[in-house]
């Protein structure tokens, strides 16, 4: 199969997953709820996935600010691989559309990875909004959003890891979110985050906690590239360049 049929099977089946998730799960336990929900983050790859040494998926908090409501989910996925397209220097999904290249610690780190192949998420997929700000979802929202569906069988994150088979996933969510990656995942962490502000070290490997995924050599679990930028770094690097040092040195070393 070429790669650009490979890439448009993969992206056809994560909009397949997150239609019927929103279907099954959102948009059936918003309006329930009282609260202002941003409208979806829907992921998608870029033209030249595949690629690179290994597939990547990169876990991020949550979208911000995604409220341009009434869109089809086609078109807010094509938001997404166009934005990411933008970021990673990748032409395809360009045309005709306007899209800013960003510089935040965020975007700095996942452009470290631009050898691989990325696949870029988020652990909430919604979030709130309030009086025009936007906030991190409520406990009982990410219980219900993070459901297993297709007949109890996966999360919506679950799926993601199924259609995108990544060897490597890097959680950029830090310890505020531990919770949220053990509903995601269908699993649970330590009742006690595993990293904590005190803690010397930036990164924790968490390879044990997805093993289950039988395309997942390694895992791991590290702050938001926000909060490691006010970190002090070592050997003249700032801390965002020593994680993916240690990223890159464990992953490259697993053939």
């Amino acid at each position: 199969m070429a790669e650009n049929e490979t890439v448009k099977k993969i992206n056809e089946e994560l909009l397949d997953a997150f239609t019927s998730w929103y279907n099954k799960v959102a948009s059936e336990v918003t309006p329930s709820m009282n609260y202002t929900f941003s409208r979806p983050f829907i992921g998608g790859v870029c033209d030249n996935f595949g690629a690179g040494k290994k597939n990547i998926m990169i876990v991020g908090q949550e979208a911000r600010g995604l409220n341009d409501y009434g869109k089809s989910l086609k078109e807010y996925q094509m938001w997404s691989i166009g934005f990411m397209s933008k970021q990673l220097g990748c032409k395809k999904y360009l045309k005709n559309q306007t899209y800013s290249k960003v510089n935040s610690p965020f975007w700095r780190f996942v452009c470290g990875f631009t050898d691989y192949s990325i696949y870029w998420t988020n652990i909430d997929k919604l979030h709130l909004i309030s009086k025009g700000k936007t906030k991190r979802l409520k406990d009982e929202c990410e219980k219900v959003l993070n459901k297993k569906y297709l007949n109890d069988k996966s999360s919506i994150f679950e799926r993601e890891i199924e259609i995108i088979n990544p060897a490597v996933i890097i959680f950029l969510t830090g310890p505020r979110y531990y919770k949220t990656m053990g509903y995601a995942l269908g699993t649970s962490f330590d009742d006690k985050p595993m990293l904590t502000k005190k803690q010397s070290k930036p990164i924790v490997n968490i390879t044990d906690k997805l093993e289950k995924y039988s395309s997942v050599e390694s895992a791991f679990w590290t702050y938001h590239p926000k909060f490691l930028n006010m970190r002090k770094g070592t050997n003249n690097k700032n801390e965002i360049e020593n994680v993916i040092d240690y990223i890159k040195i464990n992953i490259d070393t697993k053939k």
